[in-house]
């Protein structure tokens, strides 16, 4: 096969390798160019996808989250922490004042 082949070019010429390795008897170029534009004009259905949007999805898992008061476990820890620096120290003074974020 030549990369400058066209499509039509190279079924021949891939016919035409299966014809004479397999011993094959010669298809008409007129079945071949009708195969050629039926492959041109193919166009995929995407019924799966179809199906999909038609169905309501479903978890596909469940968890638990436990509940945990970092405020009172972390709050104590940092009060009594020597080895913490300042800005940390301040980061987590300030955070803690921020709205609870729960999932």
């Amino acid at each position: 096969m030549d990369i400058e082949d066209i499509l039509e070019q190279a079924v021949d010429r891939a016919v035409a390798a299966c014809v004479s390795i397999l011993g094959l008897l010669q298809t008409s170029a007129e079945d071949i160019d009708q195969s050629v534009r039926k492959a041109r004009d193919y166009v995929p259905s995407d019924k799966e996808a179809s199906r999909r949007k038609e169905q309501e999805p479903t978890p596909c898992c469940f968890g638990l989250l436990s509940e945990v008061d970092l405020i009172d476990g972390i709050g104590k820890q940092m009060a009594d922490a020597s080895n913490v620096p300042e800005n940390g120290k301040a980061f987590w003074n300030a955070s803690r004042h921020c709205a609870p974020i729960s999932l």
